[in-house]
């Protein structure tokens, strides 16, 4: 799943393609972004590869959220995620590191 927010609002895409255009037409504040996308359960770090190389996407922090091994919480932020959130966690251990990832993403 990939969500972004913009002001007031957020969307919630499936699919790769849908979410690249999407993002390309309405640059949004935040993505939330699940690296395991079908269709290969990778197609996150294409999303990703496309917010970092894309001039007017590149400065959009981009937050991994995903139940995929926390062995990726290194590569997610060597590709330029702004923050990585395994999950499941633990409820409090999540909210405290939202918390902080909000402030240093969102300034």
């Amino acid at each position: 799943m990939i969500s972004w927010a913009r002001p007031a609002t957020g969307s919630t895409w499936q699919e790769v393609p849908e979410a690249i255009r999407a993002v390309d037409a309405n640059p949004p504040a935040l993505v939330v972004l699940d690296v395991g996308l079908p269709p290969d359960n990778a197609g996150g770090w294409t999303v990703l590869a496309h917010l970092r190389s894309t001039a007017a996407l590149r400065s959009v922090p981009v937050l991994i959220l995903t139940g995929q091994d926390q062995i990726h919480a290194e590569e997610a932020l060597a590709r330029g995620a702004s923050e990585f959130l395994g999950n499941p966690s633990r409820p409090t251990s999540s909210r405290r590191r939202w918390r902080g990832s909000s402030k240093r993403i969102m300034g």
